[in-house]
């Protein structure tokens, strides 16, 4: 019998017990507590200054402030444990081990064992990560249980090298199976949960998206040969129906694409508007996205000055090209219009400034009218009327000021890149 998976992993694995109890995809439960003492098991959504919403079963609760006691959940820390993983780094045990801490006393169980195998990443031989995990020591080396086996160090490091045997890590959001090393496969989560947060900064809590009540899982292939090819040929994909973002880290740093990672998150934030019929428009999708990967590139995180310091140069392609395609062409697009169908690269540059283009230009005049229009979009108001109805556009003034606005980019972006060579040059000299 092939072994199972590292049970020991970033963080506590469930047991077939626990799955029994869940569905395939449903992440562990959060409990709310009512000031009449009842308890209510389900997966906390949000909040508004008026109450706190709430899945049960398949069904949004909303519960006013005044009736609920307590709520145990890992939803309301996650921007402060993202912080906290991004300032204790990976390589400061100390720092780690204080996190894990921090998150016990909040019944993060998931969150403090997953800190914990971090700073063995950094490790191996920490004895308190270990003797918190209920790990052993044999002849002075430090064991991890897999299945029935207990592995040192060498023998993990070999055995979840074959993606048979693949390591397996969790938080309380999203499941990780990865055959890399385990600093590499820690880092995935990390960043995985740093683009979460982003996005809820960004977009998710402004437009008042609900948060996800499934798992969501990413499959990261340290080999060629384990790694499940695609018609696109692409190193990393999302598979919507397993909620899955999968990716050939042999092509490719980190846990694949920001735009596939967003486009999970979006896929499970959407399920839980209230009545579940909506869907993000591909062109919106696609381009929060690219911006998300951004503004989370530069050493300040949620940068918006970065937008303009892309790999893609999506402005001068959008002002340069001889036809570009008209609004309402933008606003129908499908998945492989902007990413395989010929054509897509301009129709990805143009989606991409109308997103800018709306949250930013005219002292973010528009930005208003877009959470709106993506505020519909939940609700499966995705249409070319509904968002021209949303920012209230008449005539064609907004098509001639876009364009503008790209020209008005592309002419910053050149101006930044020249002085940050004119600083280099001087720094050289």
């Amino acid at each position: 019998m092939k072994r199972l998976a590292v049970l020991a992993g970033l963080a506590l694995l469930l047991s077939g017990a626990a799955l029994a109890s869940l569905s395939v995809l449903d992440r562990p439960t959060d409990t709310l507590v009512l000031t009449n003492g009842k308890e209510v098991e389900g997966h906390y959504l949000g909040r508004t200054d008026a109450e706190i919403q709430f899945l049960v079963s398949t069904r949004q609760q909303n519960y006013a402030h005044d009736k609920v006691e307590s709520l145990r959940s890992p939803m309301p820390h996650l921007d402060e444990f993202a912080t906290r993983l991004d300032r204790a780094g990976p390589a400061d045990i100390a720092a780690n081990l204080a996190i894990a801490e921090w998150c016990d006393g909040l019944g993060l169980e998931r969150e403090a064992r997953f800190v914990r195998w971090r700073a063995i990443a950094a490790d191996w031989d920490d004895a308190r990560a270990h003797e918190a995990l209920g790990h052993r020591q044999v002849r002075g080396k430090w064991q991890v249980r897999v299945g029935r086996k207990w592995l040192d160090r060498e023998r993990f490091e070999r055995d979840t090298a074959d993606w048979r045997d693949a390591l397996e890590l969790e938080t309380s959001l999203m499941r990780l199976r990865a055959n890399v090393p385990l600093s590499d496969a820690v880092e995935t989560v990390v960043e995985w949960t740093r683009t979460y947060r982003a996005f809820f900064v960004l977009w998710g809590d402004p437009v008042g998206m609900p948060h996800a009540s499934e798992w969501m899982t990413v499959h990261l292939h340290g080999d060629e040969k384990s790694f499940p090819k695609t018609g696109s040929g692409g190193p990393s994909y999302f598979l919507p129906e397993q909620n899955r973002v999968v990716v050939d880290r042999t092509r490719m740093k980190g846990g694949g694409y920001v735009r596939d990672r967003l486009g999970q998150i979006l896929s499970s934030t959407y399920k839980n508007a209230e009545n579940a019929r909506g869907s993000a428009p591909a062109w919106l999708s696609e381009s929060l996205g690219l911006y998300l990967q951004a503004v989370l590139d530069g050493p300040k995180e949620l940068d918006p000055e970065r937008i303009l310091m892309t790999d893609e140069d999506w402005f001068s392609a959008h002002v340069n090209a001889e036809s570009p395609n008209s609004l309402n062409r933008i606003l129908i697009c499908a998945w492989d219009d902007l990413r395989e169908v010929p054509g897509h690269e301009l129709r990805m540059a143009q989606a991409y400034t109308l997103f800018d283009y709306c949250m930013n230009a005219e002292g973010e005049r528009h930005r208003p009218a877009l959470l709106e229009y993506a505020r519909g979009t939940l609700a499966g108001k995705v249409s070319p009327t509904d968002f021209t109805n949303a920012l209230q556009l008449e005539g064609p003034d907004f098509e001639a000021n876009w364009q503008a606005w790209a020209a008005k980019r592309a002419t910053e972006r050149e101006t930044r890149k020249a002085a940050r060579g004119n600083d280099g040059a001087g720094a050289d000299g």
